[in-house]
């Protein structure tokens, strides 16, 4: 899980500069150098895709969820995202949960599910290294 953890961290210190929607699940873009995802014709270094159960809070408060009505503010609040600085990583095991905190001390976290069924990640990391994510079967895998 090192290699996992270190470059998780790689997007510490990194702002963030996109948030994307496909349904309810957000994509968050950092960095841009080219190789990457690309949106609003630049190419991020770093993306955070998640599909499983997640939360944006700040402090106890929490702003907008997986659950949140998608015709209300989901976008708008995650938006709020974007030029914030990530400043923390943390990857839970053996859950494999995950919490990116922001400079604005907003805090986003994702629930891995375990579903062998889940044919989709829980979430999915893209850096110049490669992409992994949380499978359902609770393993990280590479691709």
């Amino acid at each position: 899980m090192s290699r996992v953890n270190d470059l998780l961290q790689s997007i510490v210190g990194q702002e963030c500069w996109g948030v994307h929607l496909a349904a309810a699940s957000p994509q968050l873009l950092f960095g841009v150098s080219g190789g990457g995802t690309k949106v609003q014709g630049k190419e991020s270094e770093f993306s955070l895709l998640i599909w499983c159960a997640w939360r944006l809070r700040e402090g106890a408060n929490i702003k907008v969820s997986s659950d949140t009505d998608f015709e209300g503010q989901l976008h708008t609040i995650l938006e709020q995202l974007e030029s914030q600085k990530v400043v923390e990583v943390e990857l839970t095991e053996p859950t494999n949960d995950l919490r990116v905190v922001f400079d604005n001390n907003w805090c986003l976290e994702a629930f891995a599910t375990f579903d062998s069924t889940w044919s989709l990640d829980n979430w999915q990391f893209s850096c110049p290294a490669g992409t992994f994510g949380a499978t359902g079967s609770g393993a990280i895998e590479f691709e």
